[in-house]
């Protein structure tokens, strides 16, 4: 198969991985062609061979086209972008890109950087928040019963910056291995929606022309604030050590609901679905992640969340809510709209205004090489 799973995500050592992959080139005699597969070398001759057809509207082309052209015509239909854009990507281009272009690092590579100590800062903070929230506590590493086994912890490093590329800080998260983790044992359910750009960019522009009242907000630690129904215990992170008087290793047992588990996106989504249900919200049946109710909207986007009403007081009492009511939430407020995940809106003196993402433009013009023509 493609994806093994039942060890996709699981650890091997570089002895184990040679061995597999000396097996592999002796059962798939034959079938590698100079070390490419040949489902990929048939790809790229098609990607080169076939070319890219434009939707046909006229019927005498269209009774004349073969039954291929037909099929090549109707898959780029249903892929047109609502302004009559296609994308369209080669499979391989994402191979000649710099990763280490997206500022983020793992734990080894942050710790060779120059401002590794400001990456440092962020790992103490991120340690100090969990601690003293409670998301976890510390246990024997005897204490986790026979057959279980403690998934591994991961740092997620990066330098957060605004849509206009200022750096605006650095950001450690702590991350459990969920590629660890096993299906019916320790997670179920793991699918949660994304809200489409398109609400997003419809309810800025809404907001503006009307000039109604709006917020930006973001629940600080999100994942962590819902609840971990299964037992599951993990590693102590890298360049984080716990002493203790028996000498036995320690684990953490996991109490809520962690970055990185498989069930993470789904819990946080459901935690946070029941809060603004709870105080009169529906999610519309065009998005899941846009709720609405008379007088009021709120788009969620994971943890970040804009708020718009014709009524500031509608805004503050629901913001108020939030954070004293049962759930007791945790979040910041961010203030107005104007820059809202990486999108920055401009104002002008007629009135105007415009949606841009300078800093994402630059990036993808950087990654294709464009800036330097």
């Amino acid at each position: 198969p493609i994806i093994n799973l039942e060890e996709a995500g699981l650890r091997r050592s570089a002895r184990i991985a040679a061995a597999k992959e000396s097996q592999d080139k002796k059962t798939a005699d034959g079938v590698t062609v100079f070390g490419v597969s040949l489902f990929t070398a048939l790809g790229t001759v098609g990607s080169i061979t076939v070319p890219n057809h434009r939707s046909i509207t006229d019927e005498n082309q269209n009774k004349s086209s073969t039954w291929t052209d037909r099929c090549m015509t109707k898959f780029h239909e249903v892929n047109e972008l609502y302004d009559g854009t296609l994308n369209r990507l080669h499979f391989m281009s994402l191979t000649t890109l710099d990763g280490s272009s997206n500022e983020v690092f793992t734990y080894r590579q942050a710790m060779n950087l120059d401002d590794r100590e400001d990456f440092l800062d962020a790992m103490e903070k991120e340690i100090a928040d969990h601690t003293e929230r409670g998301h976890w506590i510390i246990v024997p590493r005897s204490s986790m019963p026979t057959g279980k086994k403690a998934i591994m912890s991961i740092w997620s490093m990066k330098r957060k910056r605004l849509p206009d590329g200022t750096l605006l800080k650095h950001k450690a998260r702590l991350c459990a291995h969920g590629g660890m983790q096993q299906w019916g044992e320790n997670y179920w359910e793991t699918y949660s929606p994304v809200v489409n750009m398109l609400t997003v960019r419809l309810l800025l522009i809404i907001c503006k022309i009307h000039k109604l009242h709006s917020k930006s907000i973001d629940f600080v630690l999100a994942f962590p604030q819902a609840d971990l129904e299964e037992d599951i215990w993990m590693q102590i992170p890298q360049g984080v050590t716990v002493e203790s008087e028996d000498g036995e290793p320690r684990l953490l047992k996991l109490c809520k609901n962690l970055y990185g588990l498989k069930q993470g996106s789904n819990n946080w989504f459901k935690h946070l679905k029941k809060g603004l249900m709870t105080r009169g919200l529906k999610p519309s049946e065009i998005d899941p992640c846009l709720y609405l109710k008379e007088g009021l909207a709120v788009l969620t986007y994971v943890d970040d969340c804009i708020l718009v009403s014709s009524d500031q007081k509608a805004i503050d009492e629901l913001v108020d809510s939030l954070k004293n009511g049962e759930e007791k939430f945790l979040l910041t407020d961010e203030g107005d709209i104007d820059k809202f995940l990486g999108i920055e809106i401009n104002h002008f003196e007629d009135g105007s205004f415009e949606i841009t993402q300078p800093h994402l433009t630059s990036r993808i013009l950087q990654l294709l090489g464009l800036d330097r023509r």
